[in-house]
């Protein structure tokens, strides 16, 4: 046996053969000698074993499965979502669809925002370009609400309108 050799370095060289420092190693240990005898064991048990020959019409009968689930492929495919599971040049159709979508949505919220800013920010007031205070300031803000004062008391009558509300009117309409 050579110096520091472990069991699971032995164990490991069963598949070679048993050799004079392996089996030295047997001799003293017993857990080593039940692992060779069931190695060994299992060899002559896989030695004895025959595989046994495929039936006559295997071959055939996996051609006919194969058909079969291209078959039921093709059906899957021919369905609203065909195109999703369409491929054009290696990539998915529906990723780049999808980032078109994006990209228009994207550019229309972009242009409604950009609109509605440009329409806030025109008032009645004239202020040259470098003295104009910038939004979000208090005199920004404040321009603001004096150009659309006539909108702002429009919404405070509002207030003194009666509440009409679902239930009310269905009263009214059973009586």
């Amino acid at each position: 046996m050579k110096h520091g050799q472990t069991c699971e370095e032995i164990r490991s060289r069963f598949l070679d053969g048993l050799s004079a420092d392996a089996a030295a190693h047997l001799d003293q240990c017993a857990e080593c000698a039940r692992a060779w005898i069931g190695f060994k064991q299992t060899m002559s048990t896989l030695d004895a074993w025959t595989v046994p020959e495929p039936s006559p019409y295997f071959q055939t009968r996996l051609w006919a499965r194969l058909e079969e689930i291209k078959a039921e492929e093709a059906a899957r495919a021919q369905g609203i979502f065909a195109l999703l599971r369409f491929r054009w040049l290696g990539v998915p159709v529906w990723r780049p669809a999808a980032v078109a979508a994006l990209a228009a949505a994207l550019a229309v919220g972009l242009n409604l925002t950009d609109s509605t800013e440009s329409k806030l920010g025109k008032g009645n007031t004239v202020v040259s370009q470098d003295t104009q205070p910038g939004r979000g300031s208090a005199v920004g803000d404040l321009q603001v609400l004096e150009s659309h004062q006539e909108t702002i008391s429009d919404l405070d009558l509002l207030d003194d309108l009666p509440v009409y509300s679902a239930s009310a009117s269905s009263t009214q309409d059973k009586i």
